[in-house]
């Protein structure tokens, strides 16, 4: 249902942008498009009277008004050109749409808009990685304590053991036209999982105890990078894009069970920033000459090692409180037989022989949203 309200919420936000109105006015000009390459723009609606502009191949044109076989235009001569107001013959353009014609859903999805060439695309979607040793981590330390549970005797139900290997992809892009397919730009992504395992047991009584470990990656990556696009139909464009990212990540565990008469807590947090790559492909639907709606597939390489911050630890038993808080980075061990990850200083670390652990961020996102021209 999430997923379904997700769609539904782009879907929506593309029609807003793009102002597609059902049942809109009719329009009171013709459409044209010019049908050769070199066609001239007269003065007068005469082949005779001077050339004010010549014409390539495909310009789409507005004509309110017709004099015979000549249309009369007002045509912009190029982004910083002045505006010519003159007649071009009909046997130099094809009428795409006549006065009081419906308009065509698609007609203006080909037509090239010239603006300042700086485009916006906003969207989201869903992400799978690797995770690296992080997801071993959390499932380790997760299965470690419910089989401690299960050793004294405890009655266990309700299980949720999710992985930590997907989550949720925000994404921006803007960047320049440099000609009608390439342009360069800058892509930004954040990153969220929040894969929650969760147990609830008991020792025979009615009272159920809960046992959670809530892994949490907060990423941001900044990509600068190339944009290419290429025209499959009026309506349709095929995009890719890609470039070096640079990530900046943020991890947090925490894992936390009370029994009676003992309550066991660990919580670190641990940051890194690392550079990856990042490239996809993906079509465009375009929605007019200004708006367009995306689906795209993106894939990425990044390995996070050196990962860097504090853990905290407390226990209650016996009414005695132990507190504890180390500083270092995190590593992958193993604990009672089970995969571990615990921040260590490297004394430590070097006296366990255990290697740094590594969240991997690479795999495949896929997301979809609108793009705006400027």
């Amino acid at each position: 249902m999430k997923k379904l309200s997700l769609w539904l919420i782009l879907c929506g936000a593309a029609l807003a942008f793009a102002g597609v109105q059902p049942g809109g006015a009719q329009p009171t000009e013709w459409a044209l498009k010019v049908s050769v390459d070199g066609a001239r723009v007269h003065t007068k609606p005469d082949a005779s009277s001077p050339v004010a502009a010549t014409l390539t191949r495909g310009t789409v044109l507005k004509s309110a008004a017709k004099e015979g076989e000549w249309f009369r235009l007002v045509v912009e001569t190029g982004r910083e050109g002045p505006l010519v107001i003159g007649y071009i013959g009909s046997k130099d353009v094809e009428v795409t749409q006549k006065p009081g014609q419906p308009a065509e859903l698609w007609a203006e999805a080909s037509d090239e808009y010239r603006g300042a060439g700086i485009n916006v695309r906003v969207g989201g979607g869903f992400l799978f990685f690797g995770s690296g040793d992080i997801s071993d981590g959390a499932l380790g330390e997760f299965d470690r304590i419910v089989a401690i549970l299960e050793s004294a005797g405890a009655n266990i139900h309700d299980v949720e053991r999710v992985p930590v290997n997907s989550g949720y992809d925000i994404t921006g892009d803007i960047f320049y036209n440099l000609n009608r397919r390439l342009g360069v730009g800058v892509r930004f992504d954040y990153i969220h999982s929040y894969p929650v395992s969760s147990l609830l047991f008991n020792f025979g009584s009615v009272k159920d105890f809960t046992l959670d470990t809530t892994p949490l990656i907060d990423a941001y990556a900044v990509r600068p990078g190339l944009y290419y696009e290429l025209p499959l139909n009026r309506w349709l464009r095929f995009q890719a894009n890609g470039g070096p990212g640079f990530y900046f990540v943020n991890y947090e565990f925490a894992r936390r069970y009370i029994v009676p008469g003992r309550e066991d807590d660990i919580r670190y947090k641990v940051t890194a920033n690392r550079l990856g790559v990042q490239g996809g492909v993906g079509l465009e639907l375009q929605l007019n000459r200004r708006a367009g709606f995306y689906v795209e597939v993106q894939g990425r390489y990044a390995r996070i090692t050196s990962l860097k911050g504090t853990e905290w630890g407390y226990t209650w038993e016996s009414n005695q409180v132990v507190n504890t808080e180390t500083e270092g980075y995190l590593y992958a061990g193993e604990k009672g037989g089970y995969p571990e990850l615990s921040v260590l200083d490297e004394e430590t670390a070097a006296s366990r022989n255990v290697p740094r652990a590594v969240l991997d961020l690479s795999g495949v996102s896929v997301a979809a949203g609108i793009r705006i021209r400027f």
